[in-house]
């Protein structure tokens, strides 16, 4: 594919069937390395959260035979801003010389700075806005974020902290805002190499569905949960889903089949979750009000239960 080509698949921002030649353009870029039924799987993902991954909404890692689907914040921007009931937000990052006051159950803050010199970093804040519901504030304080900075994102959280707490703030408030509810690991997000004519925004945080099954599951940085338990859950999910959508027995074995290439037995955990995470998303399209598009310039800018 032309870098005009190239530059042209990423000035959509929604994301329709990909044609033969965007799929060559993802195998040999972003999603380099990946199985046929990773690349399946990481296509329905962009198509049923309707996310760019040429617009670095979300990406496509390979950890030698481990990969990851990585949804940023800005693919959870993306998500919101197409509601048509989405109304904005304002996030800043607070430091200790600023005057700072919030009414958390207002969802009111009252910020001044006093000056250029700030002092030091001490949280972030996002209010999310919602038409017709009351607004959602969101605190992070410097200590919640101290898990994170030694985890496995800690280079880029002493590389980039105010731009990493005040997304964090972001991500926390527009998906409490928006009930986005989808199955997600939130982990590493360095590309272990260097991809030609793709090159991910490295100050970005991201989250990941893992697709090779872990001894552990980290849910949340320093946090992990036991494989085993979310396994059934995660099932569970899936059942309860498929009878939401009237699926019958035989109707979800084919729906499993068309997803993932794989029958019921051969998927691991994290394409269970993957799966879940497909279903979540085709069902909350299926329940929300019809949503506009949103205009080119805003597309520029899941925790684990």
């Amino acid at each position: 594919m032309t870098q005009n080509a190239i530059a042209q698949v990423a000035t959509n921002n929604v994301v329709p069937a990909f044609t033969k030649e965007e799929r060559e353009t993802l195998i040999n870029t972003i999603a380099r390395g990946a199985t046929p039924h990773e690349l399946s799987l990481f296509i329905n993902m962009c198509q049923s959260a309707q996310l760019n991954p040429f617009l670095n909404q979300i990406y496509f890692i390979k950890y030698g035979d481990k990969a990851n689907i990585q949804i940023s914040v800005e693919g959870i921007q993306a998500i919101a801003r197409r509601r048509e009931d989405f109304a904005g937000f304002t996030a800043e990052v607070v430091k200790e010389n600023d005057h700072f006051q919030a009414d958390v159950i207002k969802a009111e803050v009252e910020h001044r700075v006093n000056g250029f010199t700030r002092g030091k970093t001490v949280g972030a804040y996002c209010i999310a806005h919602r038409k017709n519901f009351p607004s959602v504030l969101v605190l992070v304080g410097k200590e919640e974020t101290k898990a994170m900075e030694t985890g496995n994102n800690k280079h880029m959280w002493a590389n980039y902290y105010d731009d990493m707490i005040r997304k964090h703030a972001i991500k926390r408030a527009l998906k409490l805002q928006f009930g986005i509810e989808i199955g997600e690991d939130e982990q590493s997000s360095e590309p272990t190499t260097s991809i030609p004519t793709y090159k991910p925004d490295q100050s970005k945080p991201v989250i990941d569905v893992e697709m090779a099954t872990p001894r552990t599951i980290e849910v949340d940085e320093g946090k992990h949960i036991d494989p085993e338990v979310e396994m059934k859950n995660a099932w569970e999910e899936v059942r309860r889903l498929s009878e939401s959508y009237g699926f019958s027995e035989d109707d979800l074995k084919a729906y499993i089949k068309e997803k993932t290439g794989k029958t019921a037995r051969q998927l691991k955990l994290p394409e269970v979750v993957g799966l879940r995470k497909v279903m979540e998303l085709e069902s909350q399209s299926r329940q929300e009000p019809s949503m506009g598009q949103a205009p080119a310039d805003e597309f520029s800018l899941f925790d684990q239960p």
